[in-house]
């Protein structure tokens, strides 16, 4: 049976006690909408998941909810981030993972309390402000990312337990920083599919390094060993 919808229904701003909302589409199967314009009046609100979804926008007003701790927005096409998203003084956990993101707004880095970020393929944005001073797991791969440069940022967010980047295709060589080894609290370590990743003895110089490193995950395609 059709059991697709078009619109959240606005009795939802009645419940004022809700703390958790989840609207999950069924993969491969997106039902489009634009959005709910009541959200904010869900005050007590402190997990929003909305995955799976043909959103194209974060829902409108979302960024004012000041208990919410938790935001899942995967695979829901969105193009564009609130500017003030980083009014969300309380995020703890943000997943925009299988978007369309062109770019991030200069507030995203003011979620200071943030400690989870997934951003697997989250679009084609070039700069990626990583000043997050609690993040503890992040997971990452973007088609026009300066990993460089990323890794540069990377190599500052000191709490770092879980770090999972994938799909590292591109012509330059992947070399990570020397302040990567810095990274004290660095548990688990995932590196998939690097072209550029050829000088293991390089990279394994920085690695060795990583004095509380529990896990490591490494997965090349053919070409990416030397």
């Amino acid at each position: 049976s059709d059991t697709s919808f078009e619109s959240i229904p606005s009795e939802i701003q009645k419940l004022k006690n809700l703390k958790e909302l989840h609207f999950i589409g069924k993969t491969g199967h997106y039902i489009e909408f634009d959005g709910f314009d009541g959200i904010s009046r869900l005050e007590r609100l402190e997990v929003l998941k909305i995955n799976h979804l043909y959103l194209r926008t974060v829902p409108k007003d979302t960024e004012k909810l000041p208990h919410l701790r938790e935001l899942y927005l995967r695979n829901a096409h969105i193009a564009k981030l609130p500017e003030n998203i980083g009014d969300l003084s309380n995020l703890e956990v943000l997943d925009l993972s299988e978007n369309d993101l062109l770019e991030f707004p200069e507030s995203f880095g003011k979620l200071k309390k943030l400690k989870k970020l997934y951003l697997r393929d989250f679009g084609t944005a070039e700069v990626l402000p990583l000043s997050f001073e609690y993040l503890e797991d992040l997971t990452l791969n973007g088609k026009n990312l300066d990993y460089k440069e990323v890794l540069s940022d990377i190599s500052k967010l000191r709490n770092l337990k879980k770090l999972t980047i994938i799909e590292l295709r591109n012509d330059k060589p992947f070399h990570l920083p020397k302040e990567f080894a810095d990274l004290d609290n660095l548990e688990e370590l995932c590196l998939y599919h690097s072209e550029g990743m050829k000088d293991l003895t390089e990279l394994f110089d920085i690695i060795s390094k990583l004095k509380n490193l529990t896990r490591l995950d490494m997965t090349f395609y053919e070409w990416g060993l030397k």
